[in-house]
């Protein structure tokens, strides 16, 4: 079986910037509530002892998954910007308006998924 995702840190870093307090329920999963919808990451290992899919056990490739995260005003993508990389977030693209007329910034997770912050 492959290294597992770097649960510790990515758990670090999208705890730090949610909205709602971590609601971990002790196992090897961050569970929090973000705007009404329920966020978790959870080990591969875990993923495969509850569905046994063979994908779990197999190794990535490419990226994970994204998130885009409305930060309204086009300075709150700046200061989300600046706060999640002070928090552990790769530094991938600074904000910028973009041709389609948003302000966006590019951040990686600990496990170099790449997500968007825009206006």
């Amino acid at each position: 079986m492959h290294a597992p995702m770097n649960y510790v840190e990515a758990a670090k870093l999208y705890a730090s910037n949610s909205a709602e307090p971590n609601h971990s329920t002790g196992s090897p999963q961050l569970d929090t509530l973000i705007g009404g919808t329920r966020f978790a990451l959870c080990t591969r290992q875990v993923m495969h002892q509850h569905t046994d899919h063979p994908s779990y056990t197999e190794k990535p490739a490419g990226q994970s998954f994204e998130l885009a995260f409305p930060a309204g005003k086009p300075e709150n993508v700046h200061t989300w910007y600046k706060q999640l990389v002070a928090h552990g977030a790769t530094p991938v693209k600074p904000p910028e308006l973009m041709p389609w007329g948003r302000v966006t910034a590019f951040i990686a997770d600990p496990d170099g998924n790449i997500h968007e912050l825009y206006s």
